[in-house]
């Protein structure tokens, strides 16, 4: 309990808070970890940040919303600054309380995300005054989640071949999303 106590100061003496006025919008559309993550805002300037998450999200459904969405967030909300931050349920799919690999061919889930993430900065540039950062995919475990679950020791073993090639998949992904976002002369955080 103290570590988590000294976790949660350091956290929140850690944190500083921009000064003046943002010139865009900071918009965030995500999947379920959004909720997690969007709980966790200590600074105003955190708690200023609008979050859509809807869960189960896959980037196409991210790509859908904004092309939907977009004209009435930029009359509410001025030049906005959109990041994307999606993939988890576009690798994996969840069967019940266990999830597993969506598929086993790497190239053809980079281009799939790749080319809804291309749609999404269309989508956004064609709105002068706005901005888009696609988020690289953060690495997770299908073992650690469906061990956290309950599966039991021995069909864990079958997990470790589709956790190593969800994280090359990942890479993967993650290496074509900094080349959109420096075509864009966006960065994604790490």
């Amino acid at each position: 309990m103290l570590i988590h106590r000294n976790l949660n100061k350091f956290l929140q003496r850690s944190r500083l808070t921009p000064s003046g006025r943002p010139k865009l919008t900071p918009i965030i559309i995500t999947d379920s970890k959004g909720f997690n993550l969007q709980s966790q805002a200590f600074t105003s300037a955190e708690k200023d940040l609008t979050w859509y998450c809807m869960r189960g999200a896959r980037i196409r459904n991210c790509r859908e919303w904004i092309r939907e969405s977009i004209d009435a967030i930029i009359e509410e909300e001025g030049n906005i600054w959109v990041y994307i931050w999606a993939g988890t349920c576009d690798f994996t799919a969840k069967n019940g309380k266990y999830i597993s690999l969506r598929t086993h061919d790497t190239e053809s889930i980079t281009e799939d995300f790749i080319s809804e993430a291309n749609l999404i900065i269309q989508c956004v540039n064609a709105h002068p005054g706005c901005k888009v950062t696609i988020l690289e995919v953060p690495l997770y475990s299908i073992v650690s989640w469906n061990w956290a679950a309950g599966i039991g020791r021995d069909d864990r073993e079958r997990f470790h071949d589709q956790e190593k090639q969800l994280e090359e998949q990942i890479i993967a992904v993650n290496r074509k999303i900094r080349e959109l976002n420096e075509a864009s002369e966006s960065y994604s955080s790490k």
